[in-house]
């Protein structure tokens, strides 16, 4: 992103708890709202917002690596692919998980 966004800080600003896996059984029905998986899908959806995410593929490789391939379609042609991918980067040294972005056309 240093190369593409020359003198440019990215900040990020979203507040959510994420309750830890032993107590989410616990709990009521509801915690999943707070599980680290729901928290990650909202945080990506809140992320790409201008565009609607119709489809995910997570990929989970031997070395314990996972690779989340997002396919998002915008209707009004406001997002380039140049941005996704400068997002993606943005993302991925956010959350840890490597992340790609790619518009699919309108059927």
């Amino acid at each position: 992103m240093k190369h593409v966004f020359h003198n440019t800080y990215v900040g990020f600003c979203a507040l959510r708890t994420i309750i830890p896996r032993k107590y989410q059984k616990i709990r009521a029905k509801r915690s999943y709202k707070r599980s680290y998986s729901n928290v990650l899908e909202e945080n990506l959806k809140d992320l790409v917002f201008p565009t609607n995410i119709i489809g995910k593929r997570v990929y989970h490789f031997s070395n314990d690596t996972v690779k989340v391939h997002l396919y998002v379609q915008d209707n009004k042609n406001t997002t380039s692919q140049k941005k996704l991918n400068c997002l993606s980067k943005a993302i991925s040294g956010y959350l840890k998980i490597n992340l790609m972005v790619e518009i699919v056309s309108s059927p």
